[in-house]
């Protein structure tokens, strides 16, 4: 049972948005628990454990699970806001954007005007 104190404890708060945040980044890596364990060297239970803060992960399995998530570490730590209602359209765009977020300009407006391409084909073809 959850003491009085975890309800308004900012370590327990933090705990909650890094296991969050690992579990988004697992999904958005497309990977389950499972896969995310054996990437990282653990066992399902520790990655349940932690997602759901009711585990305190150790600075070296942060670094584990960064490794396995292929994020820099400082990833784990960014606490922003996920929508309640994640939709399958918003979980592609993240994908999208993960995919060419470490690329240069110019591969970029070439992977756009790629898609900006594909989107006219595709829309011919519906007519």
């Amino acid at each position: 049972m959850a003491d009085a104190r975890d309800q308004n404890d900012p370590v327990t708060d933090a705990r909650r948005s890094l296991g969050a945040r690992i579990q988004y980044l697992r999904l958005l890596a497309d990977m389950t628990q499972p896969q995310l364990a054996e990437a990282a060297g653990f066992q399902t239970q520790t990655i349940t454990k932690i997602e759901t803060a009711a585990h305190k992960p150790r600075f070296a399995t942060l670094v584990h699970i960064a490794q396995a998530l292929n994020v820099d570490l400082v990833e784990l730590f960014v606490f922003e806001e996920v929508p309640a209602h994640d939709t399958e359209k918003r979980r592609e765009l993240r994908k999208l954007m993960q995919l060419v977020r470490e690329c240069e300009p110019r591969v970029i407006r070439a992977v756009r005007n790629h898609a900006r391409l594909t989107l006219a084909l595709l829309s011919d073809r519906e007519r």
